[in-house]
């Protein structure tokens, strides 16, 4: 009797650990998913066969899942709603394939859009076979699990960090030009997907939409992203990206629900939304630079490019 109990606590353990692993991992997908590039895939595929697929289009995340159900999330949505896709997910592969970890998984990631294909690393796959992971005791697969998370949290921190140097910079813009906020980023990360780093409200009919460029080395050389908007892609700091953003943004919604004669103006689309550029360097000097957009209040006029450069403190 005695020697059953200590196997009931091995196993409870070993069970423990196991789902330390699984937790890690469904919180490391929902961190792929989260900066998944738009026009990008991932593929999740157990014994060979595709176990879990999602891409990333211009207004939406699309899954197929393990056990037949497809997950659809739309642009821009929440951190928490990436993370119970991403449960629902982990949860089919786990159950459907009978899997003991998901290192029995193999991962695929590429982008049909611009930019580098999707970073991988953090989901941990190929490093460790599963023949390893069953020679490990139960608290060295804790351990396993634990350095994974400590390692997804410090990826998450840098991001964190460049969010808030990011909103706070805009948010500090608009407010020296005594201008209301009422819409752009949260201050915490991870929150939701990012629309405009700051929204004020100039006049009745006047926005400013503010974007923080970081790491930028050379502003006349300026690699922006992009988004597909309609039938055609959009490149950041254009009429078009800019009205996009301003439309989708979850705060300027919310602040609209109460500013009935502001969203009748941006219903009609009779707006100019003005848009500029913040780019810090490291002697934390400014360059704002102002991208022309399209003055809707006076008919005919036309969206330029980049209109001028300056530095400020």
């Amino acid at each position: 009797m005695g020697s059953g109990i200590f196997e009931d606590r091995a196993r409870a353990e070993q069970a423990a650990a196991e789902s330390l692993v699984w937790e890690w991992f469904s919180a490391a997908v929902a961190w792929t998913l989260f900066t998944l590039p738009a026009e990008s895939f991932l593929v999740l595929s157990a014994r060979d066969e595709v176990s879990a697929g999602f891409f990333r289009g211009s207004g939406h995340l699309h899954g197929e899942l393990a056990d037949g159900q497809e997950a659809v999330l739309p642009w821009p949505a929440r951190f928490s709603d990436y993370e119970r896709i991403a449960a629902q997910a982990v949860a089919a592969m786990r159950d459907v394939h009978e899997l003991w970890l998901p290192m029995e998984l193999t991962a695929r990631a590429w982008t049909d859009g611009l930019g580098a294909d999707p970073d991988l690393n953090l989901l941990g796959l190929g490093r460790h076979s599963v023949e390893n992971l069953r020679a490990l005791a139960t608290v060295s697969l804790a351990d396993f699990a634990a350095r994974n998370r400590r390692t997804l949290e410090s990826a998450m921190r840098v991001v964190q960090r460049d969010h808030r140097i990011r909103v706070q910079l805009a948010r500090d813009f608009v407010a020296s030009r005594n201008i209301e906020i009422i819409g752009g980023g949260d201050a915490a990360l991870p929150g939701r997907d990012r629309t405009a780093d700051c929204i004020g409200l100039v006049g009745p009919d006047h926005l400013l939409m503010v974007d923080v460029l970081l790491g930028v080395r050379n502003t006349d050389d300026l690699r922006l992203d992009s988004r597909v908007i309609g039938e055609s892609r959009a490149e950041r700091g254009t009429d078009s990206f800019a009205r996009a953003m301003v439309r989708a943004d979850p705060n300027l919604r919310a602040t609209l629900e109460t500013r009935p004669d502001l969203a009748a103006v941006l219903e009609r689309d009779e707006v100019w939304i003005e848009y500029q550029f913040i780019v810090p360097d490291a002697a934390q000097r400014h360059t704002r630079i102002g991208c022309k957009t399209v003055d809707r209040r006076r008919p005919g006029a036309v969206p330029g490019l980049f209109s001028r450069h300056h530095r400020a403190r």
